[in-house]
């Protein structure tokens, strides 16, 4: 599923990965940039504050509008090859192909451009330079998603996908690329004065820049080979964490509940790295759910019309090397298990409640996402009645437990190293299980997290 379920991630209400990068091509001496996140904007007569609110929040700073009856913009991350006055690869052949189309073009260089578009929108993850065996999956992808006239679908004819197919070079040429489908700078709502401003300091600051260049780049270099021999130090370090955590299971400080299991961070990165081992359909059943729960990743096909249990149990067993489950009244449901394996975070030194619950709620207000925080009581077991003794108390736990949840279109990995920043770790943070929902229709995709966080009482 990789680059697709990559795509679709990256949802609905800005579905995002947390990284993309932009991938750059020159066709007939002009340059276009593909692999932009399309997302639509609903405001079409302010459209562009929308997009530099969309822009600010997620780190993007180019942007590419495709206006009409729908407004729709494809955003390039910081620091990406994507340049302002190149053009966009996808919105430049929608305005040649019309309204629903899928198709793959080949190039001088032997790769191919897969885009497709469904009802005036560019289809998120359909903006792509790839090689033929990507173009072959990302087309039976496309038509699983959506359909698209037999005339209206163009491929090569060694990709063996369809009998019509168009030249790229001869689609955008000169005459027919538009000034309007160039990427522009967002510049996150600066006034014309802040912006004479902020040039003003930049020509004055030019002149030193040039001197400065050379220690930057050296001191670059230095910082880059600190943070290496700091990330190989602090992944030995994680690994003796773990063999100690894992040595300590017997040891009665780990009846703590979130003793024996992986921190927030580790659990969501290892449950998103396992999320992408899916396929985005088997044998055309497309995705519906992907569950993380525990130690066991489970995604749920949902059979199209037309289609067969026996083709999907042939696939999924040939993908998977294990049998899937089938269930529902008429056989509608399948699903395969992956296995996770979070690192045991061990048992940490629990953060008091103020210094931890008003910045978990401030990240979440910030990020304009509704999350629901409750306290748990905490009820310990009553030890076994000693002969001859009087009844031993039921003990008192020396911490607090609150549940959380929330949804959200963007994966969790995002959230929660950005958490991770605003709570000065995560100590005490658990994840009970992720929900990830897939809305093949539009290409995105949705989490719901669930979870508890320890405080000392």
């Amino acid at each position: 599923m990789a680059s697709v379920l990559k795509a679709r991630r990256r949802k609905p209400s800005v579905s995002a990965p947390v990284r993309f990068s932009v991938q750059v091509v020159e066709i007939n001496n002009r340059t276009f940039v593909s692999d932009l996140f399309w997302q639509p904007l609903s405001n079409a007569r302010n459209y562009m504050a929308e997009a530099r609110t969309l822009g600010k929040k997620h780190e993007w700073d180019i942007v590419a509008v495709r206006r009409g009856t729908r407004v729709q913009a494809g955003f390039a991350p910081r620091k990406s090859a994507a340049l302002k006055g190149m053009y966009s690869l996808a919105a430049s052949l929608a305005a040649q192909l019309g309204d629903s189309w899928l198709g793959a073009f080949t190039l001088n260089d032997g790769r191919y451009v897969v885009t497709a578009v469904y009802e005036r929108m560019i289809c998120i993850g359909f903006d792509t330079i790839c090689n033929a065996e990507e173009a072959k999956r990302l087309l039976a992808n496309a038509v699983t998603l959506h359909q698209f006239d037999d005339d209206a679908i163009y491929a090569p004819p060694e990709l063996e996908f369809s009998s019509h197919s168009r030249d790229i070079y001869q689609l955008l040429t000169a005459k027919t690329v538009r000034k309007e489908h160039r990427l522009k700078q967002l510049t996150f709502g600066l006034t014309k004065r802040e912006l004479a401003i902020a040039v003003s300091s930049v020509l004055v600051l030019v002149a030193g820049v040039a001197g400065y260049a050379w220690y930057s780049n050296r001191q670059a270099e230095e910082a880059a080979r600190i943070a290496a021999q700091q990330r190989l130090a602090q992944q030995r370090r994680l690994d003796e964490l773990n063999a100690k955590a894992r040595q300590k299971l017997g040891v009665k400080a780990l009846v703590h509940p979130w003793a024996s299991s992986a921190g927030a961070y580790d659990y969501v990165t290892s449950c998103v790295a396992t999320e992408d081992r899916f396929q985005l359909s088997i044998a055309g059943w497309p995705l519906a759910e992907i569950l993380c729960d525990g130690h066991t990743a489970t995604a749920t096909y949902s059979r199209a019309e037309g289609l067969t249990v026996d083709g999907f149990i042939t696939e999924a067993r040939d993908l998977y090397g294990e049998e899937p489950h089938i269930s529902g009244e008429d056989q509608n449901s399948g699903t395969v298990k992956v296995k996770l394996e979070p690192p045991v975070a061990g048992d940490e030194k629990l953060k008091l409640p103020d210094d931890l619950m008003p910045h978990f709620h401030s990240y979440f207000e910030g990020a304009v996402i509704p999350v629901t925080v409750s306290e748990v009581p905490v009820k310990l077991a009553k030890p076994a009645d000693v002969p001859g003794q009087p009844p031993s108390p039921a003990p008192v736990a020396t911490w607090r437990q609150y549940s959380f949840n929330y949804s959200d279109g963007l994966p969790p990995t995002y959230h929660f190293a950005r958490l991770k920043g605003a709570l000065s770790g995560l100590e005490g943070v658990r994840i009970e299980k992720i929900t990830e929902t897939v809305d093949a229709q539009a290409g995105s995709a949705t989490w719901k997290v669930e979870g508890f966080i320890y405080a000392q009482k």
